[in-house]
């Protein structure tokens, strides 16, 4: 037991030795010259995927929740049949599109093919653009665990 205690008080003293020499560093912008910004990829932006086509001869079905005749969710499958639905969040979506944007949007992943959007074992990744460019400023995903410890190795 001694020997462990010692090994763990060496231990703790090289991290602090390690942490008060690189510590004001590691607080310090780049160029002390430039304001230093919220977080590191505030000017990146999020690159977009894009999900495989649906199956050949499968359409992907607009929906047109508030009846003002522009399509607010597209109903539609991945390519291995996984069912997803996309949702319009800024109005952009137009007759015609078979999936949703990628800047402000939402994207439902009913993983478990239950029917259910945002229920047990599904995804969501929803997209926010902030400033009003046309490009996500910020990703949203939200992973429900499955309704069982079997179903969880997705």
């Amino acid at each position: 037991m001694p020997l462990t205690t010692n090994l763990l008080t060496l231990a703790g003293q090289i991290i602090l030795v390690c942490l008060a020499a690189t510590g004001p560093a590691l607080s310090m912008p780049a160029d002390p010259t430039q304001p230093e910004t919220r977080y590191w990829n505030s000017k990146g932006g999020l690159l977009p995927l894009r999900l495989p086509l649906p199956p050949t001869g499968f359409t992907p079905e607009q929906l047109d929740l508030d009846g003002d005749g522009r399509p607010d969710a597209i109903r539609s499958m991945t390519s291995d049949g996984t069912p997803i639905m996309w949702l319009d969040d800024a109005g952009t979506m137009r007759p015609g599109d078979t999936e949703g944007d990628m800047a402000s949007g939402s994207l439902l992943i009913d993983r478990n093919s239950d029917g259910r959007y945002a229920s047990h074992g599904d995804l969501i990744i929803d997209w926010v653009d902030t400033d009003r460019d046309a490009r996500a400023d910020l990703q949203i995903a939200i992973a429900y665990p499955a309704a069982t410890l079997a179903e969880n190795a997705w």
